[in-house]
């Protein structure tokens, strides 16, 4: 009897240090996981600003002109 609650202590703190690595091991991916996110957040507003038309490229109060050649002929 005594050996076995030897052997069951031994195997608790044996769990509880594995419990321990585990919890270190899953701040280490959440952290990873937030820069992860922060630079995918960063790349979308490097590249894709125009096309995810995260704000307005010309507002309504403002005219547009459009430059088109006059000496070429268009085609009807």
């Amino acid at each position: 009897m005594c050996l076995q609650n030897k052997e069951m202590k031994q195997d608790i703190q044996a769990y509880q240090q594995m419990v321990v690595e585990l919890q270190d091991e899953v701040l280490i991916l959440r952290e990873s996981g937030d820069s992860l996110c922060k630079s995918w957040k960063e790349e979308k507003d490097r590249f894709c600003r125009e096309l995810l038309l995260d704000k307005l490229s010309c507002p309504p109060d403002e005219d547009v002109v459009l430059n088109i050649p006059h000496s070429k002929k268009m085609p009807v």
